[in-house]
């Protein structure tokens, strides 16, 4: 199972782009931000059992 979501700064799920069962591969996948304000924003990528974390930022 493969999740991509983006949470605001308190922690609350904002967009969820991914979130579907895929092979082992490479893929590459285009997210547009238009929609959201400037600020700060974090992302969390979850593959199988393995999850990451991270923060990024709109200007």
């Amino acid at each position: 199972m493969v999740k991509l979501s983006i949470l605001d700064v308190l922690g609350r799920e904002i967009g969820l782009f991914i979130d579907e069962f895929q092979q082992e591969d490479y893929y590459n996948s285009v997210i547009v931000l238009s929609s959201f304000e400037s600020g700060l924003y974090l992302y969390t990528f979850t593959f199988n059992r393995t999850e990451k974390t991270g923060k990024f930022l709109v200007e």
